[in-house]
């Protein structure tokens, strides 16, 4: 049964000891190919492992790689092999598949999730700042207002704004995301648009595409405001080079996330709150790119950063005809 919002998406049934399957299939967002969003499969297992971790334990890391394609229309499956639990720390290696037609079992993706006590006092408290955080929730639009803002502005035509509303709609039941005008991601829908954008003059590596975000509904438990926060930081990151490049995943041959490194800084994620991302490209070459995104907290402290390792390939070269 499709989720209503996002702990229902993120939600699992424990089927043995170690053992959990989500209750909602995953959902198809920003992907070109018919194969679901990767944070559906990131949100199932963070939620999973917190399953298995005693009250008080806090997960800071995420560790993995991407197996291969999340099916939309079959459950996630999550094995938990508990890999370290001392009075301080607990490791989790997350194994999550799913069940083919013919009966095997296929690995989609396969992580390590680290949780920590509270520590009792910091030495230092520091952290890095938001470039681009200067309008508020409140003034910046929606993807949808945006998108009809550029078609009434001749910048869009229809069928643009409906395949950008197709594509990223189904996270819009889970989350509410609200972009800067200055956003690249914004600016283009997702590199769509072609027309001039205001960082236009900075260099590929110095472009941004930010966004506020909140959760649509209240999230009771911390696995919940977690799991959430893993959905969410995936998104975008693989085709973020071709957005910043005014290009559009259908200019592609092929793009998908191959690694992830998600760090948690707080112990205190509200993604009920507002949140402030920004993301940038850092590296492409060989057929891959790296591009990160860290979120704010609405006091600017940073509480979360993910970094991904891309396969992005030009589309097949076409033959001559005779």
């Amino acid at each position: 049964m499709p989720a209503s919002n996002i702990a229902e998406q993120n939600a699992v049934d424990r089927l043995s000891e170690n053992v959990y399957a989500s209750t909602s299939p995953p959902i198809l967002l920003g992907n070109a190919a018919n194969i679901a969003y990767g944070g559906c499969a990131l949100g199932v297992g963070v939620n999973a492992a917190y399953q298995t971790v005693k009250p008080g334990y806090h997960i800071y890391s995420v560790l993995g790689h991407y197996l291969g394609p999340t099916l939309c229309n079959r459950k996630i499956f999550c094995k938990i092999t508990r890999t370290r639990d001392t009075r301080t720390f607990a490791t989790r290696l997350v194994e999550v598949s799913q069940k083919l037609d013919n009966g095997t079992i296929r690995g989609t993706v396969t992580f390590l999730a680290d949780f920590q006590v509270q520590e009792p006092a910091t030495l230092l408290d520091f952290t890095s700042i938001p470039e681009g955080a200067s309008h508020s929730p409140e003034e910046c639009a929606t993807p949808k207002d945006k998108a009809e803002r550029l078609l009434r502005e001749g910048k869009a035509t229809a069928k643009i704004v409906a395949i950008y509303d197709d594509s990223f709609k189904a996270a819009d039941q889970f989350l509410e995301i609200r972009s800067p005008p200055s956003s690249m991601m914004s600016e283009t829908l997702a590199g769509l648009v072609k027309g001039p954008t205001s960082q236009d003059k900075l260099s590929l590596t110095s472009k941004t595409t930010s966004q506020w975000v909140r959760s649509r509904h209240p999230l009771e438990r911390e696995s919940d405001h977690l799991g959430a926060l893993a959905f969410y930081m995936d998104g975008a990151l693989s085709f973020l080079p071709l957005t910043h490049s005014k290009m559009s995943l259908f200019e592609a041959g092929a793009c998908s996330s191959l690694d992830f490194a998600l760090r948690i800084m707080s112990n205190e994620v509200d993604m009920v709150e507002w949140n402030f991302k920004e993301m940038k490209v850092i590296h492409g070459s060989d057929g891959r790119t790296y591009s990160e995104g860290r979120l704010f907290n609405k006091e600017g402290k940073m509480i979360a950063v993910m970094t991904q390792q891309s396969i992005l390939r030009p589309q097949p070269a076409k033959k001559a005809s005779l």
